[in-house]
């Protein structure tokens, strides 16, 4: 069976690091010692090259748990866009390991924090709806919802008719 370009193999106590074809033995405790300093499953996967995956299964066998160690920075209270940094991730990973192991939403910033003038001002000085989203870092859609909540208060409170938009 053909090995993939770049992956890590166990070999006994060691690490078969494999880039472009070839091989290098490494003491497993090197790849142990570095996600324990950096806590960073990137930081790894750009020393000993390989996929997510199978970097995982190496620590794995080695007697490391991952999950130990996103429950410690779930409850450290890390925000999400942080792991994803961290770990060079995707949100929607972050997530469902947020959810597979127990922990409740990530506490970014939640729209609802967001007040009617900061939503009102990133209207303003954007050239548009997603420029906007960007400046309060919140999603397009999470920021048309709350555009037109507040359009709707600003009617209500005025007495006029909401803007379409």
């Amino acid at each position: 069976m053909a090995k993939p370009k770049n992956c890590l193999t166990v070999e006994g106590g060691m690490v078969c690091v494999w880039s472009d074809g070839i091989g290098q033995f490494v003491d497993h405790g090197e790849l142990l010692t570095l996600m324990r300093g950096s806590r960073s499953l990137q930081v790894v996967g750009q020393r000993f090259r390989g996929s997510r995956r199978n970097i995982l299964e190496v620590l794995m066998h080695f007697g490391f748990d991952f999950d130990q160690l996103l429950r410690a920075q779930f409850a450290e209270g890390l925000p999400d866009a942080q792991l994803m940094k961290i770990h060079g991730v995707g949100a929607r990973w972050v997530s469902h390991k947020r959810r597979e192991l127990g922990f409740s939403p990530g506490a970014g910033r939640p729209a609802a924090a967001i007040r009617d003038d900061e939503v009102l001002e990133a209207c303003a000085r954007a050239p548009s709806h997603a420029a906007a989203a960007r400046l309060l870092q919140i999603d397009r859609k999470t920021f048309k919802k709350r555009l037109d909540q507040v359009r709707a208060r600003e009617s209500v409170a005025t007495g006029t008719c909401a803007q379409e938009g």
